[in-house]
């Protein structure tokens, strides 16, 4: 009976041995599983910042082009309000010069009625 007592012992012995082999085997599997995915979020916590400054410097060069495009605009409306100016001041000449026209054409006409008078008065005396 202690024969098999020992034998009993043994093959338990043997038996967690192999079962504490297993779990070691398992422990280090999991270790490297563990490994590999922390080095997984590694690469892309990396790749996320790579992408989050290339997204920064963009968002830094738009916003500069809104600037500038903002100030071309400024400069654009400034030249167009300098336009409308110059064209408003050039239709108050123009009608001052309409105006002199229209009186320099009135007397031209009275002149020529006035000659045709002359003409008239003329030619019954003759």
């Amino acid at each position: 009976m202690a024969k098999n007592a020992a034998v009993k012992v043994i093959n338990e012995k043997d038996r967690l041995a192999e079962e504490l082999e297993i779990k070691k085997r398992e422990k280090d599997w999991l270790k490297e599983e563990v490994e590999a995915k922390e080095a997984r979020e590694h690469m892309l916590q990396e790749e996320i910042a790579q992408k989050v400054a290339a997204d920064e410097s963009k968002i830094e060069r738009l916003q500069f082009q809104l600037v500038r495009r903002r100030e071309e605009q400024e400069e654009k409306d400034e030249f167009i309000l300098q336009l409308k100016q110059r064209v408003e001041v050039k239709d108050v000449r123009l009608e001052a010069v309409k105006e002199r026209l229209d009186d320099v054409w009135m007397k031209a006409e009275s002149r020529e009625e006035n000659l045709r008078h002359v003409r008239q008065e003329l030619e019954t005396k003759r």
